[in-house]
């Protein structure tokens, strides 16, 4: 019996430990007066740099490299501070970042840094903003920012889909497991595209700690026979 008590406690430490180590993460700052923008703002004064740069500039990709976490009233709004804008020319790349003050700055990438992102098609226009997306993302998900759910990916390319098509990537992180839920929306229409990508899997969880407690329970088995063995 002493045995099968002592199994029981480890088991209810270690469950125990498993949402304490999820929730250790650093709160988001909250803002009760803050300047934002779309991607949209900043795009004609990343063009005309990217023109400057080189005459066939094409712009492959946008994403929010700067934001922060609104809050009033209890009521939270992601804001981006500061978008990013890829642009492909040949064989070289140029990434224009343009903040809430239309100021800009850029710098050249090789094709290392920029990464797969060099095979994707040239952007054309979207309908569908920033912060119309991210409307789209929040409800379907029911993102609880009290909770801790996070953003991770915010990007805008163009993807094979049904001929290609400008899509907004979005992940959400959840605010206790801290798993990706990974969104495609239709920059055109506002569509998912397939059903949202959830990587939450407390069945995993739920395995590593039972396999923990066999473990365990196996260890003090063998010890207690071990002694039963000595008398």
């Amino acid at each position: 019996m002493k045995i099968k008590r002592i199994i029981i406690v480890l088991c209810a430490i270690i469950v125990l430990m498993v949402p304490t180590t999820a929730l250790a993460q650093e709160s988001s700052s909250t803002y009760q007066e803050i300047t934002w923008v779309t991607e949209i703002a900043g795009k004609d004064t990343a063009d005309r740099i990217a023109q400057n740069w080189s005459y066939n500039a094409e712009l492959i990709l946008i994403w929010n490299s700067k934001g922060a976490l609104w809050q009033k009233n209890r009521t939270f709004r992601v804001v981006t501070t500061e978008w990013a804008y890829m642009y492909r020319s040949d064989d070289k790349y140029l990434r224009v970042r343009v903040d809430v003050n239309n100021t800009a700055r850029s710098e050249e990438l090789s094709k290392e840094e920029v990464g797969e992102q060099d095979k994707v098609s040239p952007l054309v226009d979207w309908r569908v903003d920033s912060q119309y997306a991210l409307g789209i993302v929040f409800k379907d998900y029911g993102i609880d920012f009290e909770r801790g759910d996070d953003i991770g990916t915010f990007r805008l390319y163009m993807e094979e889909v049904y001929g290609t098509t400008p899509v907004w990537h979005i992940s959400i992180i959840d605010g206790i497991t801290r798993m990706p839920t990974l969104y495609r929306i239709d920059a055109l229409t506002g569509e998912i595209l397939t059903p949202p990508k959830k990587e939450r899997n407390p069945i995993i969880i739920g395995g590593i700690i039972a396999g923990i407690c066999t473990i365990i329970a196996a260890i003090i088995g063998l010890i207690g026979r071990r002694r039963g063995a000595r008398r």
